[in-house]
């Protein structure tokens, strides 16, 4: 099932790619067998190399602001095989209900944000009880 959802956070990642043949050999080699993922922006996005002061980036591009992701977990991993070595990078979606989740990524792994709410540096929930230990 899609889900409506925005990408916040790093939208441009280093990578080892030199051109965009590399980043499609990636991919096929990633998502081979899978008839629904012909092209790269099969994943919702596109992904477009840059070089700047000879570092080669990915910046990934979106054709609309809200969009239904039906392959992010596809995504994730294939920035992962794109990744510079040694390199790091994160997505953040933010739901149409206002759900954050999240991805960190190196080359080596792929491991979930933990979204985690403060007060003044405190936890919400231990916020929360300290009113209810109040008189």
């Amino acid at each position: 099932m899609g889900y409506y959802s925005t990408l916040e956070g790093a939208h441009s990642f280093k990578t080892w790619c030199r051109s965009q043949a590399d980043i499609r050999q990636a991919f096929e080699q990633e998502f081979a067998g899978r008839p629904e993922l012909k092209q790269i922006e099969d994943l919702g996005y596109e992904l477009v190399i840059r070089e700047n002061d000879g570092v080669h980036y990915i910046d990934i591009e979106a054709s609309e602001y809200t969009q239904k992701h039906w392959y992010e977990n596809e995504l994730v991993r294939l920035i992962r095989k794109l990744l510079a070595p040694g390199g790091r990078t994160y997505l953040i979606f933010v739901g149409e209900d206002g759900e954050h989740w999240g991805y960190a990524i190196t080359p080596e792994s792929i491991q979930d944000i933990e979204h985690v709410y403060r007060v003044n540096g405190r936890l919400l929930d231990d916020w929360l009880a300290e009113a209810d230990t109040k008189p």
